[in-house]
């Protein structure tokens, strides 16, 4: 019902996937409105807040979930197939992370030098949109490690012929396969860290298990609002932010009901701008 088909094409796309068959958009909407809560406080995020945001609070429920793939080691044996898999590390109700996105997405091109970030990290794929972007809301994503063969010589990422690494557990067969198959020069290889976020679309919870204001607004670490681009300003005309209207009231709440407190008072009281605290 959510993936909709016209002549075997079928609509939906992730983050970190490339192609779609069909350019119909797969949301929530389509059977909701975008208001659905009748509660005003809820239904002001769904601006810039995606429905996946509240309502998968956690993944890889009833089965753990590989979260980091590591190359460089030796592969395991799965005792069902008999087949060698690379190493990973697999966890089982995994926080998601959060970050923007507008439709579009970064990706890594084949064939050139991988260049990393400020992590250390090569980023496969990432999504594009930031506070500023008014087509950009807040997703949930699975934050996915990776080290991967790389050519000492060229930079580049390195192909794997997969289902010789499945069979042997060799790697070097494995990589000298994949890159003669797509035609490079071989030149051995080193290993690269990489990094890639994976959109959350499914194992959407009960409406009883989607997060509360304070799981992500409280004393927690879920949401990383500064990352974000939601930073409070720490002058207000020329003066500590707080201490610019009245005496610094801030240490009488608690960190668990400051956020609410500090909203109700100003935004539902005073009725003031969210600019006036913050600068985006």
């Amino acid at each position: 019902d959510c993936h909709t088909a016209k002549n075997h094409k079928i609509a939906g796309r992730g983050t970190d996937m490339r192609q779609r068959d069909l350019f119909e958009e797969v949301s929530c909407a389509k059977c909701h409105s975008d208001q659905p809560h009748g509660k005003r406080e809820i239904d002001k995020h769904t601006a810039r807040v995606n429905c996946t945001v509240c309502h998968i609070p956690a993944f890889a429920k009833v089965a753990a979930t590989d979260m980091e793939r590591d190359w460089s080691k030796p592969g395991d044996v799965d005792p069902a197939t008999r087949l060698y898999e690379p190493h990973m590390l697999k966890m089982a109700n995994v926080m998601p992370e959060y970050a923007f996105f507008n439709g579009l997405s970064y990706f890594y091109e084949f064939g050139q030098p991988a260049q990393p970030r400020e992590n250390g990290r090569v980023l496969m794929s990432g999504p594009l949109g930031d506070i500023l972007d008014p087509q950009a809301k807040i997703f949930a994503f699975k934050y996915h490690l990776g080290r991967q063969p790389v050519d000492p010589v060229s930079g580049a990422l390195l192909p794997l012929k997969i289902g010789k690494f499945f069979m042997t557990g060799d790697l070097a067969s494995a990589v000298a396969l994949g890159v003669t198959e797509v035609g490079w020069h071989y030149n051995s290889y080193g290993f690269a860290d990489t990094d890639r976020f994976m959109g959350l679309f499914h194992e959407v919870a009960p409406k009883e298990n989607a997060l509360s204001c304070m799981e992500c607004h409280g004393d927690s670490d879920r949401m990383d609002f500064k990352t974000l681009g939601y930073t409070v300003n720490e002058m207000h005309s020329g003066k500590p932010l707080c201490a610019s209207c009245h005496k610094d009231e801030s240490g009488e709440w608690s960190s668990a009901e400051l956020f609410s407190k500090v909203h109700a008072k100003h935004v539902d009281d005073k009725k003031l701008d969210c600019s006036q605290c913050h600068p985006f």
